[in-house]
């Protein structure tokens, strides 16, 4: 019985180790792809859309939103923004939706 339990737990243990060195190389992976970015409150953003709609054409409909106003920096990742159909509270949304602003001269 005790040389069962002992090969359960050095089995087990090799799972957790496993499972951190994935877990490491995952966010390591994800890492790469991701962008820091930061927006002042007051600052104008668009919002990426990915809905799609029956009918309209995926390739020639806008897939920003806005422009909207930050209101407050929610952490480092999350913003709310002022959305009309969100109500006085507002929208939270995650920085990788939001793109800057830049009006037409």
């Amino acid at each position: 019985m005790a040389k069962v339990l002992r090969s359960v737990k050095h089995a087990r243990e090799a799972a957790v180790a496993g499972l951190a060195k994935h877990a490491a190389k995952d966010k390591k992976r994800y890492d790469r792809g991701r962008r820091t970015v930061e927006f002042k409150i007051g600052d104008q953003v668009l919002i990426h859309d990915p809905s799609r709609k029956v009918g309209i054409c995926t390739k020639l409909r806008h897939r920003y939103k806005g422009p909207y106003r930050i209101l407050e920096r929610l952490s480092p990742v999350n913003y709310r923004i002022n959305r009309p159909r969100a109500g006085e509270r507002g929208e939270v949304v995650n920085v990788e939706r939001l793109a800057p602003y830049y009006q037409r001269e």
